[in-house]
């Protein structure tokens, strides 16, 4: 029974409590490592011979992370205990012949010993060195003020190594300090505007790969809102110090300030690089929320919103929301860019990935008041043509904007009721006459219409002498609620009978995300009227007429 005692108390529980205490004692070659520390602590620089010994016990590889955590703590304890030493080392530092200067010259020379390995530890590939490596050496970076010189390396190493991963621990673990601390956030920010202008005068191999890893790091930044937010450092001393209080920290301005101003030019300098095409959409998705908000200048981001919109597809749409965002709130004077926006208007709209957001933001860029009657009327031209060849959810989207701009602009209402125009250009059915004998029947060809859908300035677009003879082959489409939209615009809102506020059919952000599988089950679940299925009453059961004969 004694035995099984004994070996009780040898148990998993104890066991692991007796090599913790060994492990705070061991740190690789049977080294005492809490003795080398508390005698750095006591008797300070007598004994900063321990600090050595404790550096070379941390470049062995065949260290455990048990061990290698004792000797990066022991080694913080140490230099933490020495910090009045690197004070006086820095004001004895012009003193040459000093025998204090050359001591601390040697204390400093081994605490960037030590910040150097801490930078290699967290490139490592093991994930929990890597995390306690790094908050080790933002805690002695925070207490030293050398944020600079500790992450230097380590952002250089994100940006620009070929084996790292997207989802690489050292960009995750960095993000959380990112979203957290302003002032690593703020040195952050400064390393990779600096490194940009630097690539960018050099050979600038592998400029998508670097850019795209720019973008990954600042996607973790999360900037304040605004400058009441409290300043969340990393420096104990000035953890929750605010930010009007805090003007003197790094600079004559405030954090506030430094922050935008830096996160600024970080952009601009990563958007002056050639980004993937892939990465150009989700940087023109991120602009109006994420980035124009935090930029003390965002007017010097015009010129990279029109090469993208030079660029066609996506990117031209997606780029107008923030460009709108420039001209309305931040000044930007740029005449052409409801040019640009009939442009994009065109029949792959309802087929593009991003077509929701733009189809919500069309009726705010077109809610302005003071729009000229040419641009509307050549707006509700170019909308409703695109009605006709879209499908019946983009039909009725077109029709509803359509209606808005119509109350909007009550005298481009002479288009809808011109029945002489109208009458000329019907097109029923939505079939185009092809030969003589079909243009005799169904009308004349949308060649002769004098507006020009082609053009892609609405100044020449002819749509002020047309008419929306479109109105009338959609009041014969064959989705039922299309159809029944074209009721809408039969009310003439300058009769003096017409309401002063015409009843339009739903908000028009609703159109936006309408489906044709909406649409389908909206018409099941619409209670139809009773409609006779015969013209005429039948006389008998059967009708011996219409029975085939054999």
């Amino acid at each position: 029974m004694g035995k099984r005692k004994r070996a009780s108390n040898g148990a998993p529980g104890n066991r692991k409590r007796q090599a913790a205490k060994d492990d705070e004692t061991e740190g690789g070659d049977g080294l005492d490592v809490r003795k080398l520390k508390n005698e750095v602590i006591e008797k300070g620089i007598e004994r900063m011979e321990n600090i050595q010994t404790l550096l070379k016990a941390m470049s062995p590889e065949s260290l455990e992370l048990g061990q290698m955590r004792i000797l990066i703590h022991a080694l913080r304890e140490s230099f933490a205990a020495l910090e009045d030493h690197f004070e006086c080392a820095q004001n004895a530092a012009g003193v040459i012949d000093s025998e204090e200067a050359l001591v601390m010259t040697w204390l400093v020379a081994r605490r960037n010993t030590y910040l150097e390995a801490l930078s290699n530890y967290v490139l490592r590939e093991d994930s929990a060195l890597s995390k306690l490596a790094l908050a080790v050496l933002l805690t002695c970076a925070a207490r030293w003020n050398l944020f600079h010189a500790a992450l230097q390396g380590i952002v250089e190493y994100v940006l620009t190594d070929t084996d790292l991963e997207e989802e690489d621990s050292v960009i995750n673990h960095l993000g959380g300090y990112l979203r957290e601390f302003d002032d690593v956030r703020l040195s952050v920010l400064n390393l990779v505007e600096s490194f940009c202008k630097k690539y960018r005068k050099g050979s600038r191999n592998d400029e998508e790969r670097v850019a795209s890893r720019c973008l990954r790091l600042l996607d973790s930044v999360k900037m304040p809102k605004s400058v009441d937010e409290p300043v969340q450092l990393l420096q104990n001393k000035h953890k929750f110090a605010f930010r009007e209080k805090a003007e003197n920290l790094g600079g004559k301005s405030s954090y506030y300030k430094q922050e935008r101003k830096a996160f600024g030019e970080c952009w601009l300098n990563v958007l002056s690089m050639k980004l993937p095409d892939e990465s150009v959409d989700r940087v023109l998705s991120d602009l109006p929320e994420e980035v124009i908000p935090n930029m003390p200048e965002p007017i010097r981001l015009s010129d990279f919103l029109l090469s993208a919109y030079n660029r066609g597809g996506i990117s031209a749409v997606v780029s107008l929301e923030s460009l709108w965002i420039l001209i309305n709130v931040h000044g930007l004077d740029y005449p052409l860019f409801y040019e640009k926006l009939y442009g994009v208007l065109s029949p792959d709209l309802f087929l593009t990935r991003d077509r929701q957001k733009f189809m919500t933001l069309v009726p705010k860029f077109l809610s302005s008041g003071y729009i000229p009657v040419y641009l509307v009327a050549a707006f509700l031209k170019r909308l409703l043509r695109r009605a006709l060849w879209a499908p019946p959810q983009g039909a009725l989207w077109c029709m509803r904007v359509a209606l808005e701009l119509i109350q909007r602009h009550p005298s481009v209402v002479v288009l809808v009721h011109n029945p002489e125009t109208r009458a000329q250009r019907v097109v029923v059915n939505f079939s185009l006459p092809t030969t003589p004998a079909e243009e005799q029947i169904h009308g004349t060809q949308l060649s002769e219409d004098v507006f020009d859908d082609d053009t892609v300035d609405p100044k020449k677009s002819n749509a002020d002498r047309s008419s929306l003879w479109e109105l009338e082959a959609l009041k014969h489409h064959y989705c039922p609620a299309v159809a029944r939209m074209y009721h809408s615009f039969e009310k003439d809102s300058r009769s003096k009978k017409a309401p002063k506020d015409l009843t339009l059919p739903g908000k028009i952000e609703d159109y936006a995300s309408i489906s044709f599988a909406d649409l389908f089950e909206a018409e099941l679940r619409r209670k139809a009227k009773e409609c006779p299925l015969a013209y005429a009453a039948p006389q008998r059961v059967l009708d011996t007429s219409n029975l085939v004969q054999w």
